[in-house]
């Protein structure tokens, strides 16, 4: 354990907390807490100035990458063999974000893993939709690469089944309509997730959702050389509990309607609490997404409505041609079935700075999902060019909100001419 003194000088370098409220969180301690370490961290704690994570990497002596920019760590959320995901908050706008971090060891491997994830960074903003979680920033600092993602509050759908137990057919339904939508947006930008799964749908109030994390996407016709960049035959890329017949064969040669089975398939865990082929051995899991039929979904929930069960049966098709030909027309499908009251306040939990992965999202595979990308490097993006794309878009917005505020100046200014005229005809 570090002297007080140590620490007090370890959070001064962090800069995660100004130095008058350092003086003054100080002067308010005992002559007996001001000279151990642990006890002056707990207070610091207590007066939500630090949180449990800041003061133990304090207390251990570290005080690099607590603040990344203006973007301050607060807890992690998740990790994997690509990086950590963070809970942090951005201190210019006072608002808290997601910050997926590159891990410094992994990008010194090479420049695979590195370019692996700028593409993911230029694929999640090349795509801008209320369903999709947005990316809001990109930066390097102290050699650290990352993604700011905004902050989300609801819990992914696989730990909403794992509180709740199975979900309603109205309730399944409005939840769903909302991942077909995002899906159309990323289908028509030419996006194929090939990784969609309850842990990547995130479940917000009123039954809204979003789909998260691009990191396994192909762009639609991609190919390349390296098989392990995008995949290739006999080479599996996603979680196999949702994973397409075609794409256990070839995940390059897949389509949008891969996404359509993965969809299915979570809609099945949603209904019954359990993935198709979730009891069938991890070995003949590739055979069984293939070849079996899971359990009917009446067995399992005899509430669900046959004709509703047959919606997520076509979903579940093996031949890709018998599925819905486009993620708009799966919508379409289940929206006769969305209407009831949405719940309001089911998939809120309270504010913990501990349990981040409650407040944000947690991938239950997120070692999966990271150390599985599989991207090409012939699309990828440089880090500086995804900051140029950012400047562009938020320039282009400041002129469209300038452009809005003339032209109400103008028909203002035209209407106050106008009353005058007709006052002086008077």
């Amino acid at each position: 354990m570090p002297a007080a003194d140590d620490f007090l000088q370890t959070l001064r370098k962090s800069d995660l907390v100004p130095d008058d409220r350092v003086a003054w969180i100080v002067s308010q301690v005992s002559d007996e807490e001001r000279s151990d370490a642990r006890k002056l961290a707990d207070r610091f704690i207590e007066a939500d100035a630090l949180t449990p994570f800041q003061a133990q990497k304090l207390l251990d002596g570290i005080s690099t990458g607590l603040r990344l920019g203006r973007y301050i760590i607060r807890s992690p959320i998740a990790r994997g063999g690509m990086g950590t995901v963070y809970l942090a908050k951005d201190s210019r706008k006072d608002r808290l974000v997601a910050i997926k971090v590159m891990s410094p060891q992994r990008a010194k491997e090479g420049k695979r893993h590195l370019l692996r994830f700028q593409r993911e960074i230029a694929l999640t903003r090349k795509l801008d939709h209320r369903n999709i979680a947005q990316a809001v920033d990109v930066g390097l600092e102290h050699g650290i690469h990352f993604l700011v993602l905004e902050y989300i509050p609801g819990q992914t759908l696989n730990r909403l089944v794992q509180s709740a137990g199975p979900l309603a057919v109205d309730r399944v339904a409005r939840i769903f309509v909302d991942v077909a939508d995002a899906l159309t947006h990323a289908h028509s930008q030419g996006i194929i997730h090939r990784d969609l799964k309850p842990g990547n749908i995130m479940v917000l109030p009123r039954d809204k959702a979003k789909v998260l994390d691009l990191g396994l996407a192909l762009i639609h016709g991609e190919r390349s050389e390296d098989i392990e960049l995008l995949g290739g035959r006999g080479y599996l890329v996603g979680s196999i509990d949702y994973m397409p017949p075609e794409q256990t064969r070839d995940p390059t040669l897949v389509d949008a309607r891969a996404d359509l089975y993965a969809m299915g398939c979570s809609i099945y865990y949603s209904l019954t609490g359990k993935a198709p082929f979730a009891e069938t051995p991890a070995k003949e899991k590739v055979r069984a997404q293939r070849q079996a039929m899971p359990m009917p979904i009446n067995q399992r929930h005899p509430a669900v409505p046959e004709a509703f069960a047959r919606i997520v049966e076509r979903l579940m098709s093996k031949q890709p041609d018998d599925r819905p030909a486009s993620a708009a027309e799966a919508r379409a499908l289940l929206l006769p079935w969305s209407e009831g009251t949405p719940t309001s306040e089911a998939t809120i939990l309270p504010f913990n700075p501990e349990l981040g992965d409650q407040n944000l999202y947690r991938q239950d595979t997120l070692a999966e999902a990271f150390a599985g990308l599989q991207t090409s490097a012939d699309s990828l993006t440089s880090l500086e060019n995804v900051r140029q794309l950012f400047e562009e878009a938020n320039e282009f917005r400041r002129k469209v909100v300038q452009s809005v505020a003339m032209v109400g100046v103008f028909l203002v200014t035209a209407l106050v001419v106008y009353v005058l005229i007709q006052f002086m005809r008077r």
